[in-house]
Protein backbone atom coordinates (compact mmCIF):
# COMPACT_ATOMS: atom_id res chain seq x y z
CA UNK A 1 0.00 0.00 0.00
CA UNK A 2 1.40 3.37 -1.01
CA UNK A 3 1.49 6.24 1.38
CA UNK A 4 -0.40 9.37 0.27
CA UNK A 5 1.78 12.33 -0.38
CA UNK A 6 1.07 15.87 0.79
CA UNK A 7 0.09 17.12 -2.71
CA UNK A 8 -2.48 14.34 -3.08
CA UNK A 9 -3.95 15.12 0.34
CA UNK A 10 -4.12 18.80 -0.55
CA UNK A 11 -5.87 18.04 -3.85
CA UNK A 12 -8.38 15.78 -2.10
CA UNK A 13 -9.08 18.46 0.50
CA UNK A 14 -9.60 21.11 -2.18
CA UNK A 15 -11.99 18.86 -4.09
CA UNK A 16 -13.98 18.14 -0.93
CA UNK A 17 -14.24 21.87 -0.18
CA UNK A 18 -15.52 22.60 -3.71
CA UNK A 19 -18.12 19.85 -3.48
CA UNK A 20 -19.32 21.05 -0.08
CA UNK A 21 -19.61 24.69 -1.18
CA UNK A 22 -21.22 24.10 -4.59
CA UNK A 23 -24.84 23.80 -3.35
CA UNK A 24 -24.53 27.03 -1.37
CA UNK A 25 -23.17 28.99 -4.32
CA UNK A 26 -25.49 27.61 -6.99
CA UNK A 27 -28.49 27.85 -4.67
CA UNK A 28 -28.12 31.57 -4.02
CA UNK A 29 -30.76 32.88 -6.47
CA UNK A 30 -33.15 30.43 -8.02
CA UNK A 31 -35.95 30.99 -10.37
CA UNK A 32 -39.30 29.88 -9.02
CA UNK A 33 -41.54 30.15 -12.06
CA UNK A 34 -41.00 31.47 -15.56
CA UNK A 35 -43.87 32.46 -17.80
CA UNK A 36 -43.71 34.04 -21.24
CA UNK A 37 -46.18 36.90 -21.71
CA UNK A 38 -47.31 37.61 -25.26
CA UNK A 39 -48.83 40.85 -26.45
CA UNK A 40 -50.49 41.34 -29.86
CA UNK A 41 -48.03 43.18 -32.15
CA UNK A 42 -48.65 46.89 -32.59
CA UNK A 43 -51.47 47.12 -30.06
CA UNK A 44 -51.57 48.50 -26.53
CA UNK A 45 -52.47 45.71 -24.15
CA UNK A 46 -52.73 44.90 -20.47
CA UNK A 47 -52.46 41.51 -18.79
CA UNK A 48 -52.87 40.55 -15.14
CA UNK A 49 -51.06 37.49 -13.83
CA UNK A 50 -51.54 35.77 -10.49
CA UNK A 51 -48.87 33.90 -8.57
CA UNK A 52 -47.43 33.01 -5.18
CA UNK A 53 -44.10 34.17 -3.81
CA UNK A 54 -41.30 31.59 -4.22
CA UNK A 55 -39.93 29.63 -1.27
CA UNK A 56 -37.02 31.93 -0.40
CA UNK A 57 -36.40 35.66 -0.42
CA UNK A 58 -33.56 34.99 -2.89
CA UNK A 59 -35.83 33.10 -5.30
CA UNK A 60 -37.99 34.85 -7.86
CA UNK A 61 -40.79 34.39 -10.37
CA UNK A 62 -39.93 35.68 -13.85
CA UNK A 63 -42.35 36.96 -16.47
CA UNK A 64 -40.68 37.46 -19.83
CA UNK A 65 -41.89 39.55 -22.76
CA UNK A 66 -40.68 41.06 -26.00
CA UNK A 67 -41.02 44.76 -26.76
CA UNK A 68 -39.68 47.47 -29.05
CA UNK A 69 -37.42 50.34 -28.07
CA UNK A 70 -39.50 53.36 -27.11
CA UNK A 71 -42.57 51.41 -26.01
CA UNK A 72 -43.83 52.17 -22.51
CA UNK A 73 -44.01 49.31 -20.03
CA UNK A 74 -46.03 49.78 -16.85
CA UNK A 75 -45.80 47.13 -14.14
CA UNK A 76 -47.83 47.02 -10.93
CA UNK A 77 -47.41 44.45 -8.18
CA UNK A 78 -50.29 43.96 -5.76
CA UNK A 79 -49.54 41.85 -2.69
CA UNK A 80 -50.55 41.93 0.96
CA UNK A 81 -47.06 40.66 1.84
CA UNK A 82 -45.05 43.81 2.59
CA UNK A 83 -41.72 42.27 1.55
CA UNK A 84 -42.87 41.65 -2.06
CA UNK A 85 -41.21 43.75 -4.75
CA UNK A 86 -40.36 43.69 -8.44
CA UNK A 87 -37.31 44.25 -10.61
CA UNK A 88 -37.30 44.81 -14.39
CA UNK A 89 -34.37 43.58 -16.50
CA UNK A 90 -33.48 43.86 -20.17
CA UNK A 91 -32.26 40.54 -21.54
CA UNK A 92 -30.40 42.32 -24.35
CA UNK A 93 -28.17 44.76 -22.48
CA UNK A 94 -24.84 44.04 -20.84
CA UNK A 95 -24.51 42.97 -17.19
CA UNK A 96 -23.75 46.48 -15.94
CA UNK A 97 -26.76 48.06 -17.63
CA UNK A 98 -29.38 45.29 -17.79
CA UNK A 99 -31.33 46.33 -14.70
CA UNK A 100 -33.99 48.80 -15.86
CA UNK A 101 -35.94 49.30 -12.62
CA UNK A 102 -35.01 50.15 -9.99
CA UNK A 103 -31.96 51.85 -11.50
CA UNK A 104 -28.92 49.57 -11.75
CA UNK A 105 -27.33 48.79 -8.42
CA UNK A 106 -30.50 49.28 -6.37
CA UNK A 107 -31.97 45.74 -6.36
CA UNK A 108 -32.14 44.33 -2.88
CA UNK A 109 -31.50 47.75 -1.36
CA UNK A 110 -34.02 49.98 0.39
CA UNK A 111 -35.68 50.59 -3.00
CA UNK A 112 -38.48 48.02 -3.19
CA UNK A 113 -40.63 48.79 -6.20
CA UNK A 114 -44.28 47.85 -6.42
CA UNK A 115 -45.00 50.02 -9.44
CA UNK A 116 -42.87 51.25 -12.32
CA UNK A 117 -43.48 52.81 -15.70
CA UNK A 118 -40.92 53.79 -18.31
CA UNK A 119 -39.85 53.80 -21.94
CA UNK A 120 -37.91 50.71 -22.89
CA UNK A 121 -34.36 51.38 -24.12
CA UNK A 122 -33.89 48.55 -26.65
CA UNK A 123 -35.88 46.20 -28.84
CA UNK A 124 -35.72 42.72 -27.38
CA UNK A 125 -36.55 40.62 -24.35
CA UNK A 126 -37.42 41.85 -20.87
CA UNK A 127 -37.88 40.00 -17.59
CA UNK A 128 -40.11 41.26 -14.78
CA UNK A 129 -39.09 39.44 -11.62
CA UNK A 130 -41.11 39.18 -8.40
CA UNK A 131 -39.33 38.66 -5.07
CA UNK A 132 -40.52 38.41 -1.46
CA UNK A 133 -39.79 36.82 1.91
CA UNK A 134 -43.00 34.95 2.76
CA UNK A 135 -43.21 31.78 0.66
CA UNK A 136 -46.59 31.09 -0.86
CA UNK A 137 -48.04 34.57 -0.26
CA UNK A 138 -50.36 35.45 -3.17
CA UNK A 139 -49.75 38.35 -5.53
CA UNK A 140 -51.04 39.75 -8.79
CA UNK A 141 -48.85 41.42 -11.39
CA UNK A 142 -50.28 43.79 -13.98
CA UNK A 143 -48.25 44.42 -17.13
CA UNK A 144 -49.28 47.10 -19.62
CA UNK A 145 -47.42 47.70 -22.88
CA UNK A 146 -48.13 50.71 -25.12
Amino acid sequence: MKRRTAPMMLAASALAAVLLLTPAVTGWAKQGREQAVRFAPGKAATVTLKGHLPKSEYDYDAYTLRAKAGQTLTVTLDAKEKSAYLVVYSMDLGPTEDQIAPPNGKAGSAVRLRKWSGKLPVTGGYSVQVYGKRAGAPYSLRLALK
